[in-house]
């Protein structure tokens, strides 16, 4: 919620006068006290699921991030290139 409110992507408003209050609730002692939550992997590592999480997630951000290879020709199908 701290990332949106500081980027300006959402905002917190007043209910009755729809001003925004983004920045009070920004600067107040509840948010100060509000701690970072921890990266997922230091949870699966806690877990002991550190492997299955690598596995699992591990690809996503190369999908995300254009990383990844496509299959563009007819002879990329052949299975026996991939394992």
């Amino acid at each position: 919620m701290r990332t949106n409110l500081v980027a300006r992507y959402g905002r917190v408003a007043d209910k009755e006068t729809g001003e925004d209050k983004s920045q009070e609730l920004l600067e107040s002692p509840q948010m100060k006290g509000v701690r970072k939550p921890r990266p997922m992997i230091d949870v699966a590592k806690t877990a002991g699921l550190e492997k299955l999480y690598r596995q699992v997630y591990g690809a996503m951000p190369m999908e995300v991030h254009s990383n990844t290879f496509g299959i563009e020709k007819e002879e990329d199908l052949d299975e026996k290139r991939f394992a």
